[in-house]
Order: structure tokens, then sequence, then C-alpha cells
């Protein structure tokens, strides 16, 4: 009966410690989720910067090309109408020339070939530079978003690092705070069971001391009525012996589950101290 009430006891007592060692663990349970998630929204928000880069660059080659089509439809036109008005201009200057001598009117024309050359080279010149041009810019545009995604990607690889360090030196912390919980708990049990084991010897002792009287009776009685009555008087003194021992131990017991229970607040408090100011 001794032994249930003090296991119903270390049950009642382990309630408090069960709660805190679970909510210890739901902690832990949580901030692992917590970085879980961060993970799965790094890696998400890594796949968005490269989708929008890979966007960004379709887009620019997509303007790129446009601009270059348009560019390419303007010179057409205007060369088409160069064209037009030059030959137009070539009919009307041969027929301005009809009636001089050949030699005079094929060199005025190689004149005006020559020209019409020359400004056709200019033009092409011209397309090349502007082509030119909107590549420059384009690779100006594309070196300067790569500059942006280089800083970008240096500051996420600091966060990271940071990151790292900040969860190697939580998990750190738990985990001496955990061992810390671990060898409270061993300490505990370990001085519950010495005490009680004191209160056990105690307990003995005073049994035999109280009883040691009866005892001798029992051993110089003269016959077995003599024997009997002793053997009942011993009985019934075992009774109350074992009664008033029943109810000491049982101060004494609760005594030592408040100290013990005390001294494992305290130190829970400093455990739960010491891992904030970490």
């Amino acid at each position: 009966m001794r032994q249930l009430i003090s296991d119903n006891r270390k049950m009642i007592e382990g309630v408090d410690e069960e709660k805190q060692t679970g909510l210890d663990y739901q902690n832990r349970e949580d901030e692992a989720e917590k970085r879980h998630k961060e993970a799965e929204e790094a890696a998400r928000k890594r796949a968005e910067a490269q989708e929008r880069e890979r966007q960004t660059k379709k887009r620019d080659e997509a303007d790129l090309n446009a601009d270059l089509t348009k560019m390419k439809q303007a010179r057409n036109k205007t060369m088409a109408r160069n064209g037009d008005a030059m030959t137009q201009a070539r009919r009307e200057l041969e027929a301005r020339l009809e009636g001089l001598p050949e030699d005079e009117r094929n060199r005025i024309l190689e004149d005006f070939d020559r020209n019409q050359e020359h400004l056709d080279g200019m033009l092409k010149e011209d397309e090349a530079r502007q082509d030119s041009l909107l590549k420059r810019r384009l690779e100006e545009r594309r070196r300067n978003r790569n500059l942006a995604k280089e800083a970008l990607k240096d500051k996420e690889q600091q966060l990271e690092a940071k990151n790292n360090v900040f969860r190697e030196k939580a998990e750190g912390i738990d985990q001496e705070f955990k061992e810390g919980l671990e060898s409270l708990n061993r300490d505990i049990e370990t001085e519950r069971a010495q005490e009680e084991q004191k209160l056990e010897d105690e307990a003995n002792k005073i049994k035999k001391i109280r009883l040691s009287e009866y005892e001798a009776r029992l051993k110089s009685a003269r016959n077995k009525a003599e024997f009997n009555q002793i053997l009942e008087e011993y009985q019934q003194a075992q009774k109350r012996v074992e009664a008033e021992i029943s109810e000491q131990r049982d101060k004494q017991e609760k005594d030592i589950s408040n100290r013990l229970k005390l001294r494992k607040q305290r130190k829970l408090a400093e455990l739960e101290r010491r891992k904030r100011e970490a």
C-alpha cells in the first residue's frame, strides 16, 4: 500500500515535469517546422527570381528583335523611296543629257552612279551603327542586371550564412537545454531514491526499537498462554507503530517532494534564463 501511495505521488508530481518536457519538445518541433518553412520560402523566392530573370531576358530579346525589325522596315521603306527617287532622277538626268557628246554624257552618268553608291554605303554604315548601338544597349542592360543579380545573390548568401549561424546556435542552445534537463531529472530521481531509502531505514530502525521489548518477552514466555497474550500485544503494538511511522513518513515524503520540486523549478528557471541570454 505504501509503495502504491508513493508511486501515485510521483505520478502526480510528474505531471508538471511531463508538461514542461512536452512544451520543450513542442517548442523544438515548432522551431524545426519554422526552419522548414523558411527553407521552402527561400527556395520559392529563388525559383521566382530565376523565372523573372528568364522572362526579363526573353522580353529584352523580344524588344531588341522588335526594334531591329522596325528599323529594318523603316530603312527598307526609306531605301525603296530613295531608290525610286534616284531611278527617277537618273532618268530625268539622262533626258537632260540628250544631245551631249557621248563621252560627256557617260562621264556625268558615272559621277551620278558613284554618288549613288557612296550614299548607299553611308546608309548601310548607318544601319550597322544603329544595330550595333541597340546591341550595346541591350548588353549594357544585361550587364547591369547581372551586377544587380550578383549583388542580390551576395546579400542572399550573407543572409543565409547568418541564418545558418543562428540556426546552429539555436540548435546548440536547445541541445544544451535538453541535456541540462535530462541531467536535472536524473539528479532529482537519484536524490529522491536516496531520501526514500533513508526514510525506509529509519522506519525499520524505529520499528525494531519500539517492538524489541515484545520480541524479548516472546522469547522468555513461560507457557503457550503467556506467549499468545504477548503475541497479541505485539501485533497490536506493531499496528500502532506502523500507523505512526506511516503518518510521519507521509509528511516526510511530502516535504522531500516539495523540496525537490522547488529545486527543479529553480534549476529550470536557471536553464531558461541561460537559454534566453545565449
